[in-house]
């Protein structure tokens, strides 16, 4: 076992279903204001009993790797007879040509999600939907599926298994860094006065800090 990895949902499912697509309207026309007041639009419509932004978390061994992976969902509906994952996507373009395989990422976001919840309640099935929600004339579309809770097993361990070089890459990048530092010593005769307060003091707040490997990643 190499070691634990942590990753978000959405970082997870953006570097396997990574393309040379220029449709960035889900991604850079809508504003962070802007995709958070029409989440909170959408959100305000659920039923009494229905959730918004649920934390989620789960653990996947992959080889001698295992991943910790956690993010947090839009939505999550009850009805009688099932539950609905709802995940919610802003944009300034037109929904006209957006159909239900425009933007396999979006299902792959919210097909993790689902795999988590219902893992964790013990649930057979369960429901997927994707509301996209067109910030400017606040129109909706969205489109539904159902999965199995193995359907969804076999797919968050292949997005795992997509992902699983470059988490051994890294792994071993920063090991072997952690062991150069380690063996490093100081370059000179002596500390100048102050210097190795000043060195203590980082050394004792960098052990305190628990720092997950996704902070290292880009955005």
């Amino acid at each position: 076992m190499i070691g634990e990895y942590g990753i978000s949902v959405r970082t997870l499912v953006e570097y396997v279903h990574r393309s040379g697509s220029i449709d960035l309207r889900f991604r850079t026309n809508t504003s962070m204001i802007e995709g958070t007041k029409a989440h909170q639009k959408i959100q305000a419509q659920y039923a009494k009993n229905d959730q918004k932004e649920i934390y989620l978390h789960t653990r996947i061994a992959c080889r001698e790797i295992e991943f910790d992976i956690e993010g947090r969902c839009d939505g999550l509906l009850f009805s009688d007879s099932a539950v609905t994952i709802d995940e919610i996507k802003s944009t300034s373009g037109d929904l006209v040509h957006v159909t239900e395989n425009s933007h396999p990422v979006h299902w792959a976001q919210a097909k993790c999600y689902a795999y988590m919840y219902a893992i964790g309640h013990g649930l057979p099935e369960i429901n997927i939907q994707l509301t996209y929600v067109q910030v400017e004339a606040e129109q909706i579309k969205r489109f539904q599926q159902i999965y199995t809770v193995e359907e969804l097993r076999q797919f968050i361990h292949q997005m795992v298994e997509g992902y699983y070089p470059f988490a051994k890459w890294q792994l071993q990048h920063i090991a072997k860094r952690n062991e150069s530092i380690g063996n490093a010593t100081f370059p000179f005769d002596g500390y100048r006065k102050g210097q190795r307060k000043l060195a203590g003091a980082v050394l004792k707040r960098s052990r305190r800090k628990k720092v997950y490997l996704q902070a290292l990643l880009p955005e």
